[in-house]
This record gives structure tokens, C-alpha cells and sequence, in this order.
């Protein structure tokens, strides 16, 4: 949702607070995809080098980062104080490219990878359990590239830019709480289980 949530209300906000032309405007548009066609190998390759930091670590680092960069945008006005130059905002747009396209590819190795390193049964399923979740994965990504526009130009009329910016930056916050739980959760069900063997083994030492 968040790779196009701009296209409708960018260039009013230019207009209306920089006084930018439209030939101008349309340099800021252009922020957005120069930096994520110069960052996307860049991400690629730092995730490719370091499989060990683990990738829901990655998806909150990347969901934080979204957040400042759509706090900066607004600004949010949730910071009075927060003043939002034009170098300001077109490097919370770079931000914001960093984000999405970092985004995609973490979600996608989360979607796929885990099913190379299954059972010998999943590895059997792969090919039609690839397919569904590719379905699933570019279905709810289509989805998101329609609703972001609609919802963004909808909270712009009825609210502000600043409000809009700050209703995603919400949501990025949220997920990255919800993602950091999923971890948490994972490993103290991990620690349980390996207190649960611990004191089984502990028993059955006892039993003979």
C-alpha cells in the first residue's frame, strides 16, 4: 500500500505549500522510483550476506523505517514542532523507497524461502504450494497498489497530507509491533519446548 499512496495528493501538497510547478513536481514524482531502482539490488544483496540476522528482524527494522519516513513526510501533526522543508520531504519520499522496495523482499523470502528448508514432504508440495502463495502474495499486493490510493486521496479530502501520512505511518508502526510479537512468541515457545526435552530427559534418567 504504501508504494503509491502518494500519486493522488503529492502534487497538491507541493503546489499548495512549495508553490512547485508541475514540471517540477513531476522531479519530486521521480524521487520515488530512482531510489528504489538504485537501492532494490543493494537490499538484495545485504539480505543475500547476512541469512543469519533473521528476517523478522529485517520486516520491523523495515516497517520502523517507514514510520520516520512517513512522520517526516507529513509532517505529523501529532509534533507541533516538526518543520518539513522541501529537501525534508523528498528524503522521506527516498526513505519511503527504501521501505517499499526492502518490504517486497523481505515478504517475499518469508513467503517462499521457508519451503526449501522443509520436510522432504513440503519439498514434493513446492511447486503447487509456490503457485498458491504467489496467487495469494501478488493478489493481496494488486489489492493494496488499487485501495492505497483510494484511502490516501479519501483521508487527504476529509483530513490533511500531514494526517494522511500519519495514518500509514500508524500502520507501519502496528505491523512492526505485531511482527516483533510473532518473534517474541516464537522464541519463548522455542525456550518452553526446550525446557519441556530438558526436564523429560531429566525424568527418564531418573526412571533408570
Amino acid at each position: 500500500m504504501s508504494c503509491n499512496m502518494n500519486n493522488p495528493i503529492l502534487e497538491p501538497e507541493l503546489r499548495d505549500k512549495f508553490g512547485l510547478s508541475q514540471v517540477y513536481s513531476s522531479l519530486v514524482f521521480l524521487v520515488f522510483p530512482v531510489f528504489y531502482l538504485i537501492t532494490a539490488p543493494f537490499a538484495f544483496s545485504f539480505r543475500k550476506r547476512c541469512q543469519v540476522f533473521d528476517i523478522l528482524y529485517c520486516m520491523v527494522i523495515d516497517f520502523l523505517l517507514g514510520a520516520v519516513a512517513f512522520t517526516l513526510m507529513g509532517p505529523s501533526p501529532l509534533f507541533p514542532g516538526l518543520q518539513r522543508p522541501l529537501w525534508l520531504m523528498i528524503v522521506a519520499i527516498a526513505i519511503q523507497a527504501v521501505f517499499a522496495e526492502s518490504g517486497i523482499i523481505f515478504t517475499l523470502e518469508l513467503a517462499f524461502i521457508p519451503m526449501d528448508r522443509e520436510s522432504k514432504r513440503m519439498k514434493e508440495m513446492n511447486t503447487a504450494t509456490q503457485a498458491l502463495i504467489s496467487g495469494i502474495w501478488l493478489t493481496t499486493f494488486a489489492f493494496g497498489q488499487y485501495i492505497s490510493p483510494v484511502i490516501s486521496g479519501a483521508l487527504a479530502v476529509k483530513l490533511s497530507y500531514g494526517w494522511t501520512t500519519t495514518s500509514y505511518a500508524a500502520m507501519c508502526l502496528a505491523v512492526a509491533v505485531t511482527v516483533l510479537l510473532v518473534k517474541v512468541s516464537r522464541i519463548v515457545s522455542t525456550l518452553m519446548r526446550s525446557s519441556w526435552q530438558h526436564k523429560d530427559a531429566e525424568c527418564e534418567v531418573l526412571l533408570h
